[in-house]
């Protein structure tokens, strides 16, 4: 099932969150700035994910999305990030 052009409803809140939220986003681009020039894995989002979005108590989006959701598709999110940020060229800025 397709969800506004994602998997499913839980891959696309994900995004939803790191790209609307300006905190969660500049977060996010900090964490990913090691991985210029090779790119990230869908294990390695869902890890950088963990941290952003743990609470103290659990990792879930605001909305209510559980980050150890099966359904995730966390190398859609990587391939979308890594496509989005350039971290698969080496001369990202």
């Amino acid at each position: 099932m397709d969800y506004n052009g994602y998997k499913n409803y839980e891959t696309w809140n994900i995004v939803l969150w790191l790209y609307n939220d300006e905190d969660k986003y500049n977060t996010l681009k900090s964490y990913l700035r090691p991985y210029r020039g090779e790119g990230v894995s869908g294990d390695e989002i869902a890890s950088i994910c963990n941290k952003i979005f743990h609470d103290g108590n659990t990792s879930a989006t605001p909305d209510g999305v559980w980050l150890d959701d099966k359904e995730i598709d966390w190398d859609g999110i990587a391939s979308l990030l890594n496509g989005d940020f350039g971290l698969c060229f080496a001369n990202a800025e």
